[in-house]
């Protein structure tokens, strides 16, 4: 991520007897694969989490920065503070910010983790299923794995039952390992009409295509492609109009104070930088609208989640579309029906 944040470092929780513990899904969504003790929706839903709370904290670290640099460069000009001071200005916000940063996101994770892993019943020290224990004196379930105790009014010991999920074979659970180990900025997930969370195609990524991708012919593909690419396309250009002004401010600086030499390379390295981020956002698609990025693909009838045709499977008697291949439950918008959906 470059100058941006990461999330990382061990997250600590106390157990409802006080004792502290090391989170399991914090440890093992930290190195970019799911935890094998988890189930598969749980995985899927934490690490849909931590790539959000990692766009988030970038989002906000660029937006802070920027902002001090505007707010330093109106307080200098009513000062009379020397223009070169500012090309030190925005380097220093940029990293304190990136110091800090972190910090706050990561207390947020480790909230909605912990959450998370008590709303599904779950051991949040290391994963073990709870619903079947029962509780001591202190109306605490402790967990025979690793001996954390959880407060049944905390936890959620029953649950209503919920749709049959088939389960993935080895091979699928494999892949998806592989997957999100190969780089957690490549994972996207979204909850489908069944309320199941399911892997989401995400148009930043070339190399990591659904299953299906190769079936569909080349005269939809590309197209396709160019559509997913295209989300969000009017905020990038603003986006990288702002990042390309910053950049030649900072350029420009340099020849409006006579700075030369070795003084000269750090206002220039920071102009190539903006520069540089501009090209970057303008090349890649934003994927925090995770709707639109369905919505184009169910208006080409076809599974976001695998790509699988889906448009000559019937529609089940609750009006969803299961895809036959990944499962995921899919309800078409009024819009995208005329478009291929049968009556």
């Amino acid at each position: 991520m470059g100058l941006f944040p990461t999330i990382s470092g061990v997250q600590y929780v106390h157990d409802d007897r006080g004792n502290r513990v090391e989170m399991v899904a914090a440890r093992r969504v930290r190195e970019g694969s799911p935890d094998s003790s988890l189930p598969d929706e749980v995985n899927a839903r934490l690490l849909s989490a931590y790539v959000e709370q990692l766009q988030r904290a970038t989002r906000w670290t660029a937006l802070i920065a920027i902002g001090i640099l505007l707010i330093a460069i109106t307080v200098s000009a009513g000062l009379g503070v020397p223009p070169a001071t500012l090309t030190f200005v925005f380097p220093i916000v940029l990293l304190g910010t990136v110091l800090i940063m972190p910090r706050i996101i990561r207390r947020r994770l480790r909230d909605s983790t912990e959450q998370t892993l008590r709303a599904e019943g779950l051991c949040v020290g290391c994963g073990y299923e709870l619903r079947d224990l029962g509780s001591e004196n202190d109306r605490c379930v402790v967990c025979p794995e690793c001996g954390c105790a959880w407060s049944v009014d905390r936890v959620v010991l029953g649950r209503t039952a919920q749709r049959d999920r088939p389960s993935p074979d080895d091979a699928d659970r494999e892949e998806r390992t592989h997957s999100h180990s190969r780089s957690l900025r490549q994972v996207l997930s979204i909850t489908d009409a069944s309320g199941r969370i399911v892997d989401l195609i995400n148009p930043r990524v070339t190399h990591r295509l659904p299953a299906h991708w190769d079936a569909i012919p080349e005269e939809r593909r590309r197209p396709l492609r160019n559509r997913l690419r295209r989300i969000g396309m009017t905020r990038r250009v603003l986006i990288a109009l702002f990042m390309v002004s910053i950049g030649v401010f900072q350029i420009s600086i340099t020849r409006r104070t006579g700075v030369s030499g070795y003084r000269a390379l750090f206002p220039f390295a920071m102009g190539a930088y903006f520069v540089g981020m501009a090209f970057w956002i303008l090349r890649h698609p934003l994927t925090h609208n995770r709707k639109k990025i369905a919505g184009v693909m169910m208006g080409e009838g076809l599974c976001p989640s695998c790509a699988k045709d889906l448009r000559a499977e019937p529609r089940q008697p609750d009006g969803l579309l299961v895809c036959p291949s990944c499962h995921a439950a899919w309800s078409p918008t009024v819009e995208e029906r005329p478009k291929w959906l049968r009556p």
